[in-house]
């Protein structure tokens, strides 16, 4: 199911997103652009995943770009 709304959080390892997907009417669907080193530590916990190491802005602009990872 899509939702209306899109996060893209840039994730470590120590990511707090996981507390966001516990809302019943959650409105978005996430994305992961996780930049840590243990890569199925979020499984079940996004909409979308994209692995990729760098800065926030890197991860981001990789995703938009459709790029699967940029390790």
């Amino acid at each position: 199911m899509q939702r209306p709304n899109l996060v893209i959080v840039r994730a470590g390892d120590r990511s707090l997103h996981p507390q966001w997907l516990g809302a019943e009417a959650r409105n978005f669907d996430i994305v992961v652009s996780h930049d840590g080193r243990h890569h199925g530590r979020y499984l079940d916990q996004y909409d979308f995943f994209h692995a990729c190491t760098g800065s926030k802005w890197e991860g981001i602009t990789d995703f938009l770009q459709g790029k699967e990872a940029c390790l």
